[in-house]
C-alpha cells in the first residue's frame, strides 16, 4: 500500500519545511531514525490492498451487533497494540526510548544520501 520511496520522499518534505531551529532541536540522526523506521513499517508492515480496512468498516456498518474495536492488522500489530494498552506507561515509556535510542545508533550513513537524491 505504502511504497518506501513514497514514504522517503514524503518525510524528506516534511523535513525541508521545518524550520532551521527545528531541524537543529531534533537532529538528523532522530530525522534518519525516523525515516529508517517509517520506511521499514511501508516496505514490511502494510497491506498491499485496503481490502481488510474496507471488510472492517463494512462489517462494523452492516452488524447488528459489531466489535467494539477492529483491527484489520497481522498478528505482530495486534500484540504491539495489546502490549500497548496492557503495559504501564512508564514501563512503556522506557522501552520506547531504549528501541529509539537503537534506531539512532543502528542507523546507516546512507539513508540521508537517498533522502538527498530524491
Amino acid at each position: 500500500m505504502f511504497k518506501r520511496y513514497a514514504v522517503i520522499r514524503n518525510l524528506n518534505q516534511v523535513w525541508n519545511r521545518m524550520s532551521d531551529q527545528v531541524q537543529e532541536d531534533y537532529g538528523n540522526s532522530y530525522f534518519q531514525a525516523v525515516v529508517h523506521a517509517m520506511s521499514s513499517v511501508a516496505e514490511n508492515g502494510s497491506f498491499n490492498t485496503t481490502k481488510p480496512v474496507s471488510e472492517a468498516v463494512t462489517d462494523g456498518l452492516l452488524r447488528k451487533n459489531p466489535q467494539e474495536r477492529y483491527m484489520p492488522a497481522g498478528l505482530s500489530w495486534k500484540i504491539l497494540v495489546w502490549v500497548f494498552e496492557f503495559v504501564p506507561t512508564g514501563i512503556m515509556d522506557n522501552v520506547l526510548h531504549l528501541a529509539e535510542s537503537f534506531l539512532i545508533n543502528s542507523q546507516p550513513n546512507s539513508m540521508l544520501n537517498k533522502l538527498k537524491d530524491d
